[in-house]
């Protein structure tokens, strides 16, 4: 059961909560409000359309216009000239072809493996990120070196990997 001093707090909180809702059902206290927003709207002038256009008035502005093509411009810009459409881009080259004659060996010391082209039949010495024949060493392992090539012309990246003999 409540005990007697919530059921007075409830009573506090309800009560003033009713007298309240009573007296806006008794009384209104937007109705001067309305009346005044009544009165006003009254006042107010409505605006009538314009009357219409007959079917023959229209016909004879538009022959009047297609009479004079150049009425537009000097409103309107005329559009921009036709440009020629750009060339294809480039085709990559053939990393394979580039990469011909190149032939990794096993040798290796340390972060370097040797390389040989055929401008250098014995090979030099590369490690990662050094370049050959146009081709950068991306990774080498123990059987495979990975060659990347940069095309410009189409913003890709080819990559070939060639193993190591």
């Amino acid at each position: 059961m409540l005990d007697r001093t919530t059921l007075l707090l409830c009573a506090a909180i309800v009560v003033p909560m009713a007298g309240v809702m009573a007296y806006n059902a008794a009384v209104d206290p937007l109705a001067e409000r309305r009346v005044w927003l009544a009165e006003q709207v009254g006042m107010l002038e409505t605006l009538r359309p314009p009357p219409s256009l007959g079917g023959s008035e229209i016909s004879e502005w538009q022959t009047a216009m297609q009479s004079r093509p150049n009425a537009w411009d000097a409103i309107t810009t005329p559009p921009p000239p036709v440009k020629e459409a750009p060339p294809p881009p480039k085709e990559c080259p053939d990393v394979k072809a580039m990469l011909e004659g190149v032939n990794p060996g096993r040798a290796q010391i340390g972060k370097k493996i040797r390389i040989a082209t055929p401008d250098n039949e014995r090979g030099d010495w590369y490690e990662v990120g050094d370049v050959v024949k146009g081709c950068k060493i991306e990774s080498f392992d123990r059987d495979v070196v990975t060659f990347t090539f940069h095309c410009k012309e189409q913003n890709k990246t080819i990559t070939v990997k060639k193993p190591r003999e």
